[in-house]
């Protein structure tokens, strides 16, 4: 998983299956227990849990919060406890993004063609 400290509080956060350099505004960590990467990505996005990251967020003004990796390892979240329902749950998700974003496309070429 990796997050930006400054931007937590919007859902700045996602998971990757690739090694590589981040830039320092990033923190990169690891669940404690074998997650679904897409299904965790999803669930640390929630309109819940980005409340939490905002009041455990320090810093003067919302350009200014930093979200501390201490802060955002005290908070706790309910998963599913099988990886194949996580998967499954992080694909679904995924779907419905790719079919949101191919409908908005179809909808904006239909917009040009007028």
């Amino acid at each position: 998983m990796v997050y930006n400290s400054m931007r937590m509080w919007q859902g700045a956060v996602d998971s990757s299956l690739h090694d590589g350099i981040v830039s320092p505004a990033y923190v990169v960590a690891r669940p404690v227990s074998m997650t679904a990467s897409r299904f965790f990505a999803r669930l640390l996005k929630r309109p819940n849990l980005l409340c939490q990251y905002q009041r455990r967020s320090q810093g003067n003004s919302k350009d200014t919060q930093v979200l501390k990796f201490e802060e955002f390892a005290e908070i706790e979240v309910s998963v599913p406890l099988f990886r194949k329902e996580q998967e499954a749950i992080g694909s679904l998700a995924d779907a419905l993004d790719s079919l949101i974003t191919l409908h908005q496309r179809e909808r904006f070429a239909d917009l040009d063609e007028t």
